[in-house]
């Protein structure tokens, strides 16, 4: 079982950090986690990977400090690093040599070293920039003109427009499509989402809620699109 700010931690820092499919996310989630569920876990990985129906509008710290400030849920669950200083204990790599051997933490031994060692920001930089170029590539058909993406509604979905293409939900730093010309607004588009980011996962939670608009999207049908 994982606390549902950390599931999403995982999930940011694997298809915008890592650049790895949602899918592969999605498989390991629900081969793991005692609480699984088919409809939801497929959803939230989904709109994690900025391709689902309701795309989420913000990203998360993978260091952890925006949710865990002092430290203290690392500790817990990370005992190698319960004896570093709080301001050390979401990125002991940083740390001075003398305060990790203060706290018998051995990089690479004790603790392991960091899966990626290039900049954070930079690296969700270029997942969405290449993101948008994807994208681009088919803008003719599955954009609207304004950014937003366009999905066929299937039979049964709604009461009007079965059949029909309809709108969906797509955050604000894919909307410009194209590949590095999209990066500067891309950029700032990034910050203000980091900046809000405790206020976005309340809402991300408050999605859970509303399962029932996707709930069998990731067999390629859905019963309550609104």
């Amino acid at each position: 079982w994982m606390q549902q700010s950390v599931r999403m931690v995982c999930a940011c820092f694997l298809t915008e950090h890592l650049n790895i499919h949602w899918v592969e996310g999605a498989k390991w989630f629900h081969n793991c986690l005692v609480d699984a569920d088919l409809a939801i876990n497929s959803m939230m990985w989904q709109n994690a990977g900025k391709s689902g129906l309701d795309q989420w509008n913000f990203t998360m710290d993978p260091t952890g400090k925006a949710q865990d400030p002092d430290g203290t849920y690392i500790c817990r669950w990370v005992p190698e690093l319960s004896k570093l200083p709080s301001g050390h204990v979401h990125a002991p790599w940083l740390a001075a040599p003398g305060v990790l051997t203060a706290a018998g933490v051995d990089l690479g031994s004790t603790y392991p070293q960091r899966v990626v060692t290039e900049d954070l920001l930079a690296l969700r930089q270029h997942n969405a920039s290449a993101l948008r170029a994807s994208r681009a590539l088919h803008a003719d058909q599955w954009s609207d003109g304004r950014g937003y993406d366009l999905v066929i509604a299937p039979k049964g979905s709604t009461t009007s427009v079965d059949g029909k293409k309809v709108v969906l939900f797509t955050t604000p730093v894919l909307r410009k499509l194209g590949g590095h010309g999209g990066d500067q607004q891309g950029e700032a588009v990034e910050s203000e989402l980091l900046e809000g980011e405790e206020r976005a996962v309340g809402d991300a939670v408050g999605a859970r809620q509303r399962v029932s608009v996707v709930a069998r999207a990731s067999h390629g049908s859905v019963r309550g699109l609104r």
